[in-house]
């Protein structure tokens, strides 16, 4: 405030009176009496304290009294206003952990949470988190008022045993509000790292004769996130262990991509186990250390055997059971279950033929390799029936050939004795003992499966032949063109010869056995085959015994006239020499004696032979000739006299 003499005369400064703060003598820098000489001025200040809410406000009014030398006095008064702005809060959190770093596998970690109200006003926790679970402790806290400047604090544990090497970042979180609703938050994180370092010791070789160097081998890693020091690598039995490679860039710390190596060699005499320690150093100053250990066992001959007898003992040679295939490859598994691992089981998968034949060749590609496979070629037929025969002389050996037999018919169709069913047992069709698979005339008919096994020679359509649709192939069916004739009869032109090729009677390109017509007479072989229609002989039938069935005689009976000519096949094929639309021209028994034109050698049953009559001729003129007209005669009457 500031105090002026506005008169003529000289006068003394008595009071100043804050109407709020009261007398301002000695308060601040104010103090009274001051003498103010005309037109002087005094100027005093003091610092109070002005609280409320916001909006609040403090108007105060002072007054100064003066007196001049005759004991006259003055008064004036001047106010000022201070108004209450809102204060927004502040809060701050800090976060300390018990130990920064722990060695794997870890351990506890204890944090402790310090909250402290920055703001001058007071303030409410109203929510307090952090990445971790927190303690009964610290939940608590919420809720607590915090005078301005105060603190409060909590703590909490987090198990890190069994984590995984590495560095874990965990952070807690508060709110506070003041009484106007206003929030301030802060925030505070620690890191926990978890140290390792880890070693795998192995020895080379692991079997030993007595006396033989065996060379150490550590591998060290560090599977953390950051780098290791004054790293160190020990062992037991073993010295000096010395680093042979792994620091790339050379600065002497283990970095979490690195990988050293050490060795260390020494003379084994007797069975030895022993140790290796690898310790090193975090950046905080956590040990880590690893251990592993090795084995070399001491084996004599006469401990360990010889089984494949070579000389080499089983303990060093790398094929025990010398079947050409290495130990490392057959395993030590039981592929046939007999209780003798594969890599000492001379037939891995006991089907008859040593591993050292069937190797690891993959016949059939399905990824097993043949000496595991208990069907090699995949025909269907295991190999142990098979076996290590070549029954085609083809230098492949029957478990591999897919035609074992040569005859162009896979063995996967041969094994079965009806398509796409299993028996069990391979197929024998002719029953003599040897598989279809493996017999090159499966049905004994006297055709090479080869020949039969397709519907045109030379053609093959992937499946075998089936003629007549009945379900059973050529080669396996003893009447391929269901007509009654067995194929062995109608294999050979001459019976009982054989030619070398399947007969084709007339010349059509199909063999007779598929051939239903197999002189091309009309008249179906079904028919032709049997003397008395419906009565079977065993044999084809010959009516003129020309040694010709007459299935394949174009004349079967011998009369001059053609199987053909003798043989109507309806109104469109009368029989030869017939113009007439008589039933006879289509009559196939003219005289109805049971026996066929083709086959009757007088065939209208007048007395006289077909040959006899002339098939074109026809003496009556009825459009009937004489060879099947039974009414051709003329009757000529003559007059006679008779005389007593």
């Amino acid at each position: 405030m500031t105090v002026t003499n506005t008169g003529p005369e000289d006068l003394t400064l008595t009071s100043l009176i804050d109407d709020v703060h009261g007398n301002l003598n000695g308060q601040g820098n104010c103090s009274v009496p001051q003498t103010l000489t005309a037109g002087s001025s005094y100027s005093c200040s003091f610092t109070a304290t002005v609280s409320g809410n916001a909006g609040d406000s403090e108007t105060d009014t002072i007054i100064a009294t003066v007196a001049d030398d005759e004991g006259n006095e003055a008064f004036d008064s001047d106010s000022a206003t201070v108004t209450v702005t809102d204060a927004t809060p502040s809060v701050s959190i800090a976060k300390t952990a018990s130990d920064s770093s722990v060695p794997e596998p870890g351990s506890a970690v204890d944090f402790t949470l310090t909250i402290t109200n920055d703001s001058a006003e007071p303030v409410t926790i109203t929510d307090l988190d952090d990445t971790y679970s927190l303690s009964a402790e610290c939940n608590a806290l919420v809720g607590t008022d915090l005078s301005a400047g105060a603190s409060a604090s909590c703590q909490y544990t987090v198990d890190f045993t069994g984590y995984d090497p590495g560095t874990y970042s965990n952070t807690a979180d508060v709110t506070v509000t003041d009484d106007e609703g206003n929030e301030a938050s802060d925030s505070a994180s620690e890191t926990v790292y978890i140290a390792s370092i880890h070693v795998e010791k192995s020895a080379s070789p692991e079997v030993i004769e007595s006396g033989d160097l065996v060379e150490y081998t550590y591998v060290v890693t560090n599977p953390g996130d950051q780098t290791l020091s004054d790293v160190t690598v020990s062992d037991d039995k073993c010295a000096p262990v010395t680093y042979v490679s792994g620091d790339g860039n050379g600065d002497g710390q283990l970095d979490p991509d690195e990988t050293w190596v050490y060795t260390c060699s020494q003379t084994i005499a007797v069975d030895t186990i022993n140790t290796a320690t690898a310790s090193g150093t975090d950046p905080a100053g956590t040990a880590v250390q690893d251990t592993d250990t090795a084995s070399v066992d001491v084996m004599t001959p006469e401990e360990d055997g010889d089984q494949d007898g070579d000389g080499t003992p089983d303990f060093l040679d790398d094929d025990v059971d010398g079947d050409g295939i290495p130990n490392s490859v057959e395993g030590d598994g039981d592929s046939d279950g007999d209780g003798i691992p594969d890599y000492q089981d001379t037939d891995s998968d006991n089907d008859g033929i040593p591993d050292s034949v069937e190797g690891e060749v993959d016949t059939d590609g399905d990824g097993v390799p043949d000496y595991l496979d208990e069907d090699s070629d995949d025909d269907g037929i295991p190999d142990a029936v098979e076996g290590t025969v070549d029954t085609d002389g083809d230098g492949i050996p029957d478990y591999r050939d897919t035609d074992s037999d040569g005859d162009g018919i896979l063995d996967d169709d041969e094994d079965e004795c009806s398509p796409g069913v299993g028996s069990g047992e391979p197929c024998d069709s002719d029953g003599d003992g040897i598989p279809d698979y493996r017999d090159l005339d499966s049905d004994n008919d006297g055709i090479l499966d080869d020949d039969e096994d397709e519907c045109s020679p030379g053609v093959g359509s992937g499946e075998p032949c089936d003629t007549d649709g009945d379900g059973i192939p050529d080669y396996r069916d003893l009447d391929s063109d269901n007509d009654g004739i067995l194929d062995d009869d109608e294999d050979e032109c001459s019976p009982g010869i054989g030619s070398g090729e399947p007969c084709d009677t007339d010349g059509d390109g199909i063999p007779d056995y598929r051939d239903t017509d197999s002189d091309n007479d009309g008249i179906l072989d079904d028919d032709e085959d049997e003397c008395s229609p419906g009565v079977g002989s065993g044999d084809p039938c010959d009516t003129d015994s020309d040694g010709i069935p007459d299935y394949r005689d174009l004349d079967s009976d011998g009369d001059g006239l053609s199987d053909d000519q003798e043989w109507s096949n309806g109104p469109d094929d009368p029989l030869v020499g017939c113009s007439s639309g008589d039933p006879t021209c289509t009559d196939n028994d003219v005289d109805g004696d049971g026996t066929p034109n083709y086959r009757d050698l007088d065939s209208d049953g007048d007395g006289l032979l077909d040959e006899d009559e002339s098939p074109v001729e026809d003496e009556d003129g009825d459009g009937i000739p004489d060879w099947i007209d039974p009414d051709r005669f003329y009757y000529l009457y003559f007059p006679v006299l008779l005389r007593p």
